[in-house]
């Protein structure tokens, strides 16, 4: 009785395991990438960056930088983006602390 039920075990797996690895396999050979294809340029954009203070006046900053500030005070810096970089483009911010927040707003 036993050996009956690993052989019945063992057929069950192979019922569900060979579909699954010809599916894996299959979909590798023969659907396509999911990767995407378009050709992208990225260049580092030389902007003048300006930090704003709490009293409002503004300074100049440089990108990367540093800025002594207390734990908790906000940092807000700004500039202005080429009018000729916006169509088509897209603007990418690489930050080590995840409560950065970032807004881009219209002159107009």
């Amino acid at each position: 009785m036993k050996r009956k039920g690993l052989r019945l075990f063992r057929i069950l797996f192979f019922i569900m395991f060979v579909p699954l690895m010809v599916y894996l396999v299959g979909g590798e050979l023969f659907l396509p990438d999911e990767w995407d294809r378009a050709q992208s340029q990225y260049e580092e954009l030389d902007l003048d960056w300006k930090r704003v203070c709490s009293d409002g006046r503004r300074e100049e900053f440089q990108i990367p930088g540093a800025c002594d500030v207390k734990k908790g005070e906000r940092i807000i810096l700004e500039t202005r983006i080429p009018v000729s970089f916006i169509p088509h483009s897209s603007v990418m911010f690489w930050r080590e602390f995840d409560n950065t927040k970032v807004y881009i707003v219209s002159a107009d």
